[in-house]
């Protein structure tokens, strides 16, 4: 009996693991707020083009460009 029952939750564990939503069914911080600093390209790329997000595109490339002009090393 002690055997069966972590036997069941470990069954239920991987259940839960192999059918659990993917990444892109959550709200990112940009899908709240239309916010050019909150873009994430690796969540929120596919929100260049739809329609509901007009200014997607060119958020993404503000947001690009933003970084690196502060990673540039302009020390001279």
């Amino acid at each position: 009996m002690l055997i069966i029952v972590p036997a069941v939750l470990l069954i239920v564990f991987f259940a839960w693991m192999l059918f659990k939503p993917t990444k892109g069914g959550h709200d990112s911080q940009y899908s709240h707020n239309h916010n050019w600093v909150d873009f994430d390209a690796g969540v929120d790329s596919d929100k260049i083009g739809d329609k509901e997000y007009p200014t997607a595109g060119v958020d993404a490339v503000m947001k690009h460009e933003f970084l690196d002009d502060l990673m540039k090393n302009d020390d001279k």
